[in-house]
């Protein structure tokens, strides 16, 4: 039975792979699900255990295609591609490069290094380029939430799923450390909660709405599950801060209908955590256990931090990267901050452009959500959008290392180049932001803001109507 339901989900990749090629836009979808695709298809079909490169080669082969295919189309992929998230990502990366010649961390370095080229290429080159506009993103947001709940399905009822330290994961025999990576299953499962709870099909559907519980569901209890402590509260505040922003408040009646679904989507996170926590993962959610894992992450960056301040000849360009380790005799091969690897790490320029980065994504994703503050589909859309960048920054912080994997720089140069296109749209007449009449001014509200941020005024006065 196991061999044929192996059999089934590689029959079904292949003609997912191949519908791909059709569309083209779909490609996004793999490298978003990539690393619980590939955890899932290990214990399914041997080969991949023991040649657990190939999925990845495929899923890149794959994006380099679409991107191939979009660009023979004339579709304008390289547009906008280039810009200040970009170049600021860029510069992080040769900064650390060349912090390979000082840092007292080479040799685990270069190894991360080494093995990140692959990602660096898939998520930072040929990711932005398979994104265009709004539109585009929020043509798969529907698909990662199905596709999504198939797969922590087949997760959970795996006969290689087990708990192990509190922790439900995949058994993959002698692949890597012989278990699966908890952290993706949490992460897989917070992309599906944050799309659930913030997304609203342009007209009721009862397909859509039943897709979107078991998304919600699924994917916390997947999380849960995981022992995914940093995703699952991510999730929820990501979700708690994004749900207004993603709702209209034009009046009373939707007012109270943003409360009462809020308390609905609050009801939910508490019944599906009560449902999800049993006596095989209680300990793992022990609310001290929580507070000592907290101090210890801290205490990590504390000591990096004051190595750091101790050597001012490296507060320009860091220490070096992976430099966490030797200096602290820690067992830990990294620091598990994005923000003080960058600082520590890559000194006071790298730390400059992390949070030039980070301002140019939050400026172009308020701009873009003024715009569209009073269109339902695409207000929502940009509340999405930035929801899992705000999402990956929480997990980049307790977690993360850009250099083994950079989803975070992924993200930010999506939105800024996804929003920038949707300015141009606008100023060309391409797409009509609908604005509400009731506004006192909305020349006053928007165009200001637009001035402010280095892009020409709009008048908007003109634009009632929302054709796209």
């Amino acid at each position: 039975m196991v061999q044929l339901l192996g059999f089934l989900i590689a029959l079904s990749l292949v003609g997912g792979l191949l519908y791909v090629l059709w569309r083209p836009q779909w490609a996004i979808v793999l490298v978003v699900l990539m690393f619980p695709v590939e955890q899932l298809l290990q214990s399914y079909v041997p080969v991949l255990m023991t040649y657990p490169w190939i999925l990845n080669v495929l899923i890149g082969v794959i994006a380099l295609l679409a991107v191939a295919t979009s660009f023979f189309r004339q579709q304008p992929v390289f547009t906008n591609s280039v810009n200040l998230a970009a170049m600021a990502t860029l510069g992080i990366f040769v900064i650390a490069t060349f912090g390979l010649l000082w840092t007292p961390g080479k040799e685990t370095a270069v190894s991360y290094m080494r093995a990140g080229i692959p990602y660096y290429g898939l998520m930072l080159v040929l990711a932005p380029l398979l994104m265009r506009d709004l539109e585009d993103f929020r043509k798969i947001l529907i698909p990662i939430m199905w596709l999504g709940a198939i797969i922590a399905v087949l997760i959970m009822v795996n006969p290689s799923s087990s708990y192990y330290s509190g922790r439900l994961s995949l058994d993959l025999g002698m692949s890597g450390d012989g278990r699966g990576n908890v952290l993706a299953l949490g992460h897989l499962g917070g992309v599906m909660v944050l799309i659930s709870v913030l997304y609203r099909p342009p007209r009721p559907s009862v397909v859509v709405t039943l897709i979107r519980i078991a998304a919600f569901i699924i994917g916390f209890g997947l999380s849960i599950g995981s022992g995914s402590r940093g995703q699952v509260l991510g999730a929820i505040v990501a979700g708690v801060l994004f749900f207004p922003i993603s709702r209209r408040l034009a009046n009373p009646k939707q007012f109270a209908l943003t409360v009462v679904s809020f308390g609905i989507v609050v009801i939910g996170f508490y019944l599906v955590l009560s449902m999800f926590i049993g006596d095989q993962n209680r300990e793992r959610w022990d609310i001290w256990q929580m507070i000592v894992d907290i101090t210890g992450r801290f205490d990590m960056v504390m000591a990096l931090l004051g190595e750091f301040l101790s050597n001012p000849g490296y507060w320009i360009f860091g220490l070096g990267p992976f430099s966490y380790e030797p200096l602290s005799n820690s067992s830990a091969t990294y620091v598990h901050n994005i923000a003080a690897e960058i600082l520590c790490d890559e000194g006071i320029v790298g730390f400059i452009l992390f949070l030039l980065m980070l301002w140019v994504t939050y400026k172009s994703g308020r701009i873009v959500w003024q715009a569209y503050r009073s269109d339902m589909i695409y207000r929502q859309t940009t509340a999405v959008l930035g929801a899992l960048a705000a999402f990956t920054l929480f997990l980049a912080l307790k977690q993360g290392t850009f250099l083994g994997l950079p989803n975070l720089m992924m993200w930010c140069m999506i939105i800024v180049k996804v929003c920038k296109t949707e300015y141009q749209m606008i100023e060309r007449g391409e797409v009509v932001p609908e604005v509400d009449e009731t506004a006192t001014d909305s020349r006053i509200l928007y165009g200001e803001e637009y001035i402010e941020s280095g892009f020409e005024g709009i008048d908007y006065g003109d634009y009632v109507t929302s054709p796209r």
